[in-house]
C-alpha cells in the first residue's frame, strides 16, 4: 500500500524513539535524585520517594524501585549515571548492578552490564553477591493461584530439565514446569 511506511523508515523512527526513551530515563533519575536529596517527596505529601514515584508519577512498583534504586547507588558511583545519561546503559540493567557496584570496581561491572546479556550478567553478579540480587518470592499470578520463584543449584534445574524431557517423551505432550 501506498501509505505505509517502508521498513527502513519504520527502522529509524525506532531508533530514535528508543534514543529519546533513554535520554527521558536519564532526565527522571535525575530529577528523582534532586527531590530525593531535598525530601521534596514529603513537601508533596508523600511519605517516601518510592511512593512519590509510585503514586505521584504512576509508575509501576518495578520501575519505580529500579530508578530508587539506580538513583541512589548513581550519587555513590558518579559513571553510573553517567553512562545512563549517554545512552549506554538502561536504568533496568543497571539496576542489576547495584548490589555489587562500588567505587572500586565500577569500570569492570559497568563494562559488563553494557556488554553482557542480562541472563549473563545475572550469573557473574550470582558468582560474587548469590543471592543478594535475586531474592525468593511468591506473587499473585491470578485471583487464587501464585507464581513461586526459587534459586536453584545448576544441578537441580538439570536435574528439572531431565524429568521434563522425560515427561515430554511419557505424554508426547511438552511438559511444563
Amino acid at each position: 500500500m501506498k501509505w505505509e511506511m517502508k521498513i527502513d523508515e519504520l527502522h529509524e523512527r525506532a531508533i530514535e524513539a528508543a534514543r529519546r526513551y533513554f535520554k527521558t530515563e536519564a532526565d527522571l533519575l535525575e530529577l528523582l535524585q534532586k527531590i530525593d536529596a531535598r525530601k521534596g517527596f514529603r513537601n508533596l505529601g508523600y511519605t517516601s520517594l518510592f511512593a512519590y514515584a509510585v503514586d505521584g508519577l504512576k509508575l509501576s512498583e518495578s520501575t519505580s524501585l529500579n530508578l530508587f534504586n539506580v538513583a541512589r547507588k548513581a550519587l555513590q558511583v558518579p559513571a553510573l549515571k553517567e553512562e545512563i545519561q549517554l545512552g549506554n546503559l538502561s536504568a533496568c540493567k543497571a539496576r542489576k548492578i547495584v548490589p555489587v557496584l562500588t567505587t572500586l570496581n565500577q569500570a569492570e561491572w559497568i563494562e559488563k552490564a553494557k556488554t553482557l546479556s542480562t541472563r549473563k550478567l545475572e550469573k557473574e553478579i550470582a558468582k560474587v553477591a548469590p543471592g543478594e540480587a535475586f531474592p525468593e518470592r511468591v506473587r499473585y499470578f491470578t485471583e487464587n493461584c501464585m507464581n513461586l520463584s526459587v534459586n536453584l543449584d545448576e544441578k537441580t534445574m538439570a536435574a528439572i530439565n531431565r524429568a521434563q524431557e522425560l515427561e515430554s517423551q511419557r505424554t508426547g505432550r511438552v511438559a511444563t514446569l
